[in-house]
């Protein structure tokens, strides 16, 4: 599998928090021939087989989400001097923004800027020892004044990261915003699948795949997608945070996907998880395990919308995660496609 060809024009459309539209749009153009979509209230793609929005009498639903949208800022202020103010869109890093390019979807056009920062060599003894917060920085567009800055972009304009997708190292790969856009890429290649739809309506599911929008500002895409669809059983797509540091239960690049028991508000459906490790154990496929709570994510949303899902969540390593530029690797890449084609083709899924 190319996941540079696969990935590169999802990376490279902009998408923060309720802001997903350039990422929904190229998720439209690159859909199979049958598979129809539709945006809900909230921004999230929702793709289903045919007539795409109703469930066919008797059949049971399943759904596979993956979230779009993506860590950044967000425009709130213009400073005198034509410095650009902001505030956090989403849960980030704020230790690694400082000196970092940037595009700020402005009124007519993007617009480049860099985040500034107080010099180095004029900090306090005490402002060196910890790095500066959001309130303290801003964004440099080249602007003299205010009124120049205000021509260009105004309060409420999303701010994103400078950055594509490369590959690197022993079968790695680099880039902004792959912990969202590489789960939305396993979702359209699943989608790909030819015999996807037949094997699914033989055992009475229809299948509903789910691009959710604002996971990164508390869920509330996945929250009104769950509760509309009323899914049976819902995988969750993720990212799962890993590190060079021997930190307990952190998983580890080209080990293969994970899969999680529980996150940090609630555990997810111990059956699927036995049934999805069966599975791999017996297609030969590596994954890891996670037992450990770190944080919430789409997956409790699913679980407790409506009169609840089943759910089981896949994810896929990554080193630097809320980040400018996240880490993954390729070869976790394809065993999630893999692990995920052959779950939801089991015929013996929700049994």
């Amino acid at each position: 599998m190319d996941w540079i060809k696969e990935l590169t024009p999802l990376v490279e459309a902009r998408g923060i928090s309720g802001d997903e539209q350039q990422v929904a749009q190229v998720i439209r153009q690159r859909l199979p021939q049958g598979w129809k979509a539709h945006s809900d209230a909230l921004g999230n793609l929702i793709v289903r087989y045919g007539c795409g929005k109703e469930t066919p009498g008797g059949r049971r639903l399943l759904m596979v989400s993956a979230h779009m949208d993506e860590p950044g800022l967000l425009v709130t202020d213009i400073g005198e001097k034509g410095q650009v103010y902001f505030t956090v869109a989403g849960e980030i890093d704020e230790q690694v923004l400082a000196g970092k390019q940037v595009w700020i979807a402005g009124t007519h056009r993007e617009i480049p800027g860099v985040i500034g920062v107080k010099p180095i060599h004029i900090l306090s003894a005490k402002e060196r020892e910890t790095p500066a917060k959001p309130d303290k920085l801003y964004v440099d567009i080249g602007c003299r004044s205010r009124e120049e800055a205000l021509s260009l972009v105004r309060p409420g304009d999303a701010v994103t990261f400078e950055g594509g997708i490369t590959p690197f190292g022993d079968g790695l790969i680099r880039g902004r915003a792959l912990d969202s856009r590489s789960g939305c890429a396993i979702a359209l290649m699943l989608l790909q699948e030819d015999v996807l739809v037949a094997r699914m309506e033989k055992a009475g599911w229809e299948l509903a795949v789910v691009f959710t929008a604002q996971r990164e500002s508390g869920g509330a895409g996945m929250m009104t997608a769950a509760y509309a669809l009323a899914p049976e059983i819902s995988i969750v797509l993720e990212s799962a945070p890993s590190a060079f540091h021997s930190a307990k239960n952190s998983p580890k690049l080209g080990l293969g996907p994970v899969l999680s028991l529980r996150d940090k508000a609630s555990f997810y459906d111990r059956q699927l998880y036995r049934k999805a490790m069966t599975i791999a154990q017996g297609q030969g496929l590596p994954v890891q395990q996670k037992t450990a709570a770190f944080s919430s994510s789409d997956g409790v949303r699913a679980q407790l919308a409506g009169r609840g899902s089943r759910v089981l969540e896949l994810s896929v390593p990554t080193r630097n995660p809320r980040t400018p530029c996240a880490i993954q690797s390729v070869k976790d890449l394809d065993v999630a496609l893999q692990l995920l084609t052959a779950l939801i083709q089991d015929q013996e899924l929700a049994i």
